[in-house]
């Protein structure tokens, strides 16, 4: 069976292109964080003067929509190659406007999360030479794996549908 040429040119531009979005799609991670971490410090600024602004409907969605190892997967992916601490991360999250107070120990919810990550091999773990404390990265190269903030919003309605109640009638026995 012989193979065409077309298909072949066909599948390494598409591979191509593959890779150059993906490379597009980390910039853009990267920087929407940046974005929404200078939304978050410029309210606080104009909160602090006095000054009405109306809130970002986006930002405070992924606030509502995204969940916190969702955004640990964002910040690391945003970071990376660069090894973060958990303190840092948790300074990543209080920037992007996520109200931590609500965790009643943060740094430990930050450390079980990392912890699952590391053991789904989501994220590498290192410890420090000097201080023996542990720093994390993503493991993924930029853009070849991981959630995007989309897919992540996704999920969150699949999650929502999956959790509807079901009128008894209409559920299967088993």
């Amino acid at each position: 069976m012989t193979q065409s040429p077309d298909y072949r040119d066909a599948y390494e531009a598409a591979k191509k292109e593959l890779s150059e979005l993906l490379a597009q799609q980390e910039s853009l991670t990267k920087r929407i964080m940046l974005v929404r971490e200078t939304i978050q410090s410029l309210a606080a600024l104009c909160e602090s003067e006095g000054l009405a602004i109306s809130p970002s409907q986006e930002a405070s969605f992924l606030l509502v929509k995204v969940t916190l190892a969702d955004e640990i997967r964002v910040i690391l992916r945003a970071a990376y190659p660069e090894w973060l601490r958990p303190n840092q991360i948790k300074g990543h999250l209080a920037r992007l406007g996520h109200d931590l107070s609500k965790y009643q120990n943060p740094q430990a919810t930050i450390h079980m999360v990392l912890k699952r990550m590391v053991e789904s091999e989501e994220v590498d773990e290192q410890v420090r030479p000097g201080d023996g404390k542990r720093i994390y990265r993503s493991r993924a190269l930029p853009g070849s794996q991981g959630v995007s903030l989309k897919n992540a919003y996704e999920r969150s309605v699949e999650q929502e549908k999956s959790t509807e109640r079901i009128p008894s009638w209409k559920q299967r026995k088993k």
